[in-house]
């Protein structure tokens, strides 16, 4: 895994374990209202939204347009078909319909680490 993108998967990995964790919308404020990723009112993050807003604030642009690629990875690792549609990429079906607590979704981040590292 380039270094950047690592950086953003710990990125969202860290976001997640601080902010919160949420479903059903890429972000939402401290109210629970749905709100933009990239918003000061972002409060939890689906983890789509936490890897858009590590790839957007973060500096890395360029590991921006990879966002496709780290879902790709993130999808391999939780046994998912790694096919993403244009209508509902599978990370957020993933998010919403199986991961059933922000546990699962650290979990699974941690396993790409740990997974990515060792073949650096």
């Amino acid at each position: 895994m380039e270094e950047s993108v690592r950086a953003i998967v710990q990125g969202a990995r860290d976001l997640l374990a601080e902010r919160g964790w949420t479903k059903g919308a890429m972000a939402r404020d401290g109210k629970g209202e749905v709100c933009g990723w990239n918003g000061p009112l972002a409060e939890s993050f689906c983890l789509a939204g936490a890897l858009l807003r590590m790839a957007g604030t973060e500096g890395h642009a360029a590991a921006a347009e990879s966002i496709r690629g780290i879902h790709r990875v993130i999808l391999r690792e939780a046994g998912r078909d790694e096919t993403l549609y244009e209508d509902e990429p599978d990370i957020i079906s993933w998010n919403d319909h199986t991961a059933k607590s922000k546990d699962d979704v650290l979990s699974l981040l941690d396993r790409v680490l740990e997974k990515e590292g060792e073949r650096c």
